[in-house]
């Protein structure tokens, strides 16, 4: 763990830059909002913009989870603990283990995301159509499949 937040000109320039995307981010979101309140509510909550709506939840938790791990007072101010004083690291790993995993899924529901572009293309969009015409099927075909190969991982951990 790096405990010093800004030690260095570029941490400054990615404190500028994290910012600057947060700004814009948040006029994304309000933009989304308001195009649904514009839409109308049933009209708007298509599946490909539910998933939009999920990554951006997911992205402004992440915000808060960073947020919190960057104003935690042991990287805020490392030097002043006394030398005596229990520093507790597991406390920061869990809330860096928790910002991964909330950014994976966020990259995971932007790629997911990504077919709500490609339906004005033709030949993507029957793809694309054809994908959530089968939406059902294909979600139970994957549960299945997932479920199948946990149970290969579990049996070749507990093998090997």
């Amino acid at each position: 763990l790096r405990l010093e937040s800004f030690v260095e000109p570029k941490d400054y320039v990615r404190l500028t830059m994290e910012i600057l995307a947060v700004v814009l981010s948040f006029m994304h979101t309000f933009i989304e909002i308001r195009e649904a309140i514009d839409v109308g509510g049933r009209a708007y909550w298509h599946i490909l913009n539910v998933v939009d709506a999920v990554r951006q939840l997911v992205f402004w938790c992440s915000v808060g989870v960073y947020i919190s791990l960057m104003m935690h007072p042991l990287r805020r101010m490392p030097e002043a603990l006394p030398a005596t004083h229990f520093v507790n690291y597991p406390e920061l790993t869990v809330l860096e283990d928790e910002y991964v995993l909330m950014q994976g899924i966020g990259v995971l529901l932007t790629v997911a995301g990504l077919f709500k572009y490609l339906v004005p293309f033709p030949k993507m969009g029957i793809l694309v159509h054809t994908i959530a015409n089968g939406g059902s099927d294909l979600f139970t075909f994957v549960a299945l499949l997932v479920v199948l190969l946990l149970s290969y991982t579990i049996m070749g951990h507990l093998l090997f």
